[in-house]
């Protein structure tokens, strides 16, 4: 499956007004990791070239918009640390591999820091420009 697959079915739970979209995007976006995982791993090197998906920024807006949808009192109750969560989670991955790439070591304290300015954070995208957003 591609980056497209992933995030069409996450969009499409989001959309379906299903009483556990939240839940279930969620897993959509744990079997992507699962996906890459085993195409990455030993098992999986016979897979040729392709090396999986990760999720982009579609993947979260999909995951957070079926978590806003939620329909049960008891899931708009815990929506908001879920979305905090998994934003938290791909905060933490964009960071990581902005370091890996830059070569740094980060202390854990370095993690969160912001620009005390304007309140934006610079991002690092894929294709190696650089994304600036508000937090």
């Amino acid at each position: 499956p591609t980056i497209i697959t992933y995030n069409s079915v996450a969009h499409a739970i989001a959309k379906s007004g299903a009483r556990d979209a939240g839940h279930l995007a969620e897993e959509v976006f744990a079997r992507m990791d699962r996906w890459r995982d085993a195409c990455c791993s030993d098992e999986g090197r016979g897979m040729g070239q392709y090396s999986g998906v990760l999720p982009n920024a579609r993947t979260l807006a999909c995951v957070i918009d079926a978590w806003a949808s939620a329909k049960t009192t008891q899931q708009q109750s815990f929506a908001a640390e879920r979305v905090e969560a998994i934003l938290d989670l791909a905060i933490q991955r964009r960071r990581d591999y902005v370091d890996s790439v830059m070569g740094r070591v980060r202390e854990e304290e370095d993690y969160f820091e912001e620009d005390e300015d304007d309140e934006r954070v610079l991002f690092v995208d894929n294709d190696g420009g650089v994304e600036e957003e508000d937090i």
